[in-house]
């Protein structure tokens, strides 16, 4: 046997072995894409979902005469607060406030919304912008590029903090 014969036998011809990895680097990307398709799907049901439950609870929910929240049915039966940070602390956080703001503005009651919250018409419209833009993101595929959506949300996280740190007049 030549010493070629026997590098060929010890060695295979790297062709087929290029041709399984490129198969197998393709398949590798279709589950990675596919994955993060559902995963965005999944986030986009999610927004959905919680701001049409933003939505609805304002219309079901009344301000009681002590500032409490409460069922439209139950008046007399408060919800419990909800903010780790007032419960805990006592100290109210950057989005204290929000809930009686969009049950005012469910109203029709703008004042009592900028009193509860100055930010109160501004977040509410960016939740009742979710619903049809998730609808759109869910029906359609397509997006906001990241690069506008991360800019919007952090001008919102700004104003809110802001809000937070300004003096209430």
């Amino acid at each position: 046997m030549t010493e070629a014969a026997i590098i060929s036998e010890m060695c295979p011809a790297p062709k087929a072995n290029a041709n399984a990895n490129a198969n197998a680097n393709a398949n590798a990307n279709a589950n990675a894409n596919a994955d993060v398709a559902r995963r965005q799907r999944r986030f986009h049901w999610q927004m959905l979902i919680l701001s049409s439950l933003a939505v609805l609870l304002s219309f079901l929910l009344v301000i009681r005469s002590d500032g409490r929240v409460a069922p439209r049915i139950l008046t007399e039966v408060p919800v419990p607060e909800s903010c780790p940070s007032h419960l805990l602390f006592g100290l109210d956080c950057p989005a204290c406030g929000l809930t009686r703001s969009f049950i005012a503005l469910a109203q029709g009651d703008l004042g009592t919304s900028w009193h509860y919250h100055r930010l109160g018409i501004l977040i509410a419209l960016v939740v009742l912008f979710q619903l049809p833009y998730r609808y759109r993101c869910l029906t359609t595929g397509r997006r906001l590029p990241l690069r506008v959506t991360s800019v919007l949300l952090f001008g919102l996280i700004v104003a809110l903090m802001t809000n937070w740190l300004l003096p209430r007049v």
